[in-house]
């Protein structure tokens, strides 16, 4: 399909409407039930027939007359959300067991698909995703050497995930494209995301009970913030969240990590919509809201036994458990890393490790020093280092470079370490490179 193609077919209605509605009739729930993992290599008309009778999905798929079927599909589904690949020599046709309140977001990687649908016809190619409507769905055909990966979701999941993430409560759903070039690097992005998270489903790597619902929250935020609309998103307010709301988040996180947790119930927990906490996180730790959660809770499993009464755990030299002293060495690098920027604080360290706030003072304890005290100690001793090693740097200068904000607490700190103000301890470590030291 060409570009006046894909203009064609974006001129038409939209596919996904913002009426909210259970997502599957009752009949439906018996035909398409939750599978962690399923995955078919379908090469006979019986093995189809099979599939079709018991592969519990919600297609049934054939193929044209006078070919043999050659599809192959893996992937895993929940009730409101499924994620597989699927890939065809032969091609083939499906047709909807149910008619529901699902949308099917789908990447072709080879051949081309072409859905018939009450409301048009839409074709999806490489470079060219498809958003395609559950309901009024008539037929779905894919050309011979097919393969694409896909993702179904219920649209009133859809519909609260964009409510989270923009804090509009009236759980409408926007109207979006049905057809989009995958060129921006949102789409790219959601590709990605797509793709990763049906190879995890598939091995069984995130197929659980805890994982589908946040592959599922995720890609909800990540498509509604990517896929073009057919009218223009509103412009939200811009900027972070508060200090205190992010370290709600933290320690909500931490408490809760161990049970199925939704990004927009942390967001909740903390006051803010989805979108500003993952804002922020993203500038804080480097990582989004939810790679955030999915790393703590695959670090929680070991910190869990270090922590457990009864369980032995390895020690080292000076008494403290491996587990805490390697978060001590990581907080201490980060620390040393990070020592330029002003903002460097308890709550961006422990975001940084994946651990709540509280963790991290604890973490801290036994060295005998807090973590203020640590960043204190280190700034000073880059001030020291930096005012007599880089004599063409001002002594404000040094200050920021070292990370204090506030002259006034650098001098009255480096007075209180080092006995002399910072032009005293400069003056005193020129004389001592020229030689002209005062005999002691």
């Amino acid at each position: 399909m060409d570009r006046r193609s894909v203009r064609t077919a974006r001129r038409g209605a939209s596919v996904v409407t913002g009426r909210i509605e259970p997502a599957l009739p009752s009949r439906a729930r018996t035909l398409w039930r939750p599978q962690h993992v399923f995955a078919a290599s379908i090469g006979s008309r019986a093995q189809l027939a099979a599939f079709n009778d018991h592969g519990a999905i919600a297609v049934n798929f054939d193929v044209l007359r006078g070919r043999a079927p050659r599809i192959r599909i893996s992937g895993g589904q929940s009730e409101t959300f499924s994620l597989w690949e699927t890939r065809s020599g032969s091609g083939f046709v499906t047709h909807p067991k149910f008619n529901a309140r699902l949308v099917t977001v789908r990447f072709v990687t080879s051949g081309r698909i072409t859905y018939h649908h009450r409301r048009g016809n839409f074709v999806g190619m490489p470079q060219v995703a498809t958003l395609v409507g559950f309901d009024q769905l008539r037929s779905v055909e894919a050309s011979p050497d097919f393969g694409a990966v896909s993702a179904t979701i219920a649209v009133d999941v859809l519909a609260a995930a964009h409510g989270a993430l923009t804090g509009d409560r009236t759980r409408a759903l926007p109207r979006l494209e049905t057809v989009a070039e995958v060129g921006s690097d949102g789409m790219r992005a959601l590709y990605c995301t797509v793709a990763r998270m049906q190879h995890r489903v598939a091995a069984g790597l995130d197929a659980d009970l805890y994982m589908l619902p946040l592959l599922q929250e995720i890609m909800s935020y990540q498509l509604l913030s990517a896929w073009p609309r057919t009218e223009a998103a509103p412009v939200g307010r811009a900027g972070g969240v508060p200090a205190r709301a992010m370290r709600t988040a933290l320690d909500y996180i931490e408490a809760n990590v161990a049970r199925p947790l939704a990004l927009s119930e942390i967001a909740a927990a903390a006051g803010v919509s989805v979108r500003a906490l993952q804002d922020t996180f993203r500038t804080e730790t480097g990582q989004s809201l939810g790679q955030f959660v999915i790393a703590r809770r695959a670090q929680r499993l070991p910190a869990d036994l270090a922590d457990r009464p009864g369980v032995p755990v390895p020690r080292r030299p000076g008494g403290m458990p491996a587990p805490r002293e390697d978060l001590l060495t990581r907080a201490q690098d980060l620390i040393e890393r990070e020592l330029h920027r002003a903002d460097l604080s308890p709550a961006r360290v422990a975001a940084r490790l994946g651990i709540s706030v509280r963790k991290l003072h604890l973490v801290f304890e036994p060295s005998g020093e807090s973590f203020t005290r640590r960043v204190l100690a280190r700034r000073l001793a880059r001030a020291d280092r930096l005012l007599r090693d880089a004599p063409d740097r001002s002594v404000t200068e040094v200050a920021y470079a070292a990370g204090f904000e506030s002259l006034s607490t650098f001098f009255r700190s480096y007075r209180a370490a080092y006995g002399a103000s910072p032009g005293e301890r400069r003056a005193e470590a020129g004389r001592a490179r020229d030689g002209t030291d005062d005999p002691a």
